[in-house]
């Protein structure tokens, strides 16, 4: 699954590509505040303004170098 899903479909228990029509960053869910954040802000985590509208897995790391 290498395509934009809606954000009611996100796993709340990893961190995720997230998009909200105007921004993408990483994020995850936070329980104690019963929705996504911003995990790129240096708070280490921060709400959205607009609340995202889509998310998809992160993709997977580049593979070493022989």
């Amino acid at each position: 699954m290498n395509e934009w899903q809606p954000i009611e479909t996100a796993p709340k228990y990893n961190c995720v590509l997230l998009w909200n029509g105007d921004f993408l960053t990483i994020g995850m869910f936070n329980r104690t505040l019963d929705a996504f954040v911003d995990l790129a802000e240096h708070s280490g985590g921060v709400g959205f303004e607009d609340e995202p509208t889509h998310w998809m897995p992160l993709p997977d790391p580049p593979k070493a170098s022989p």
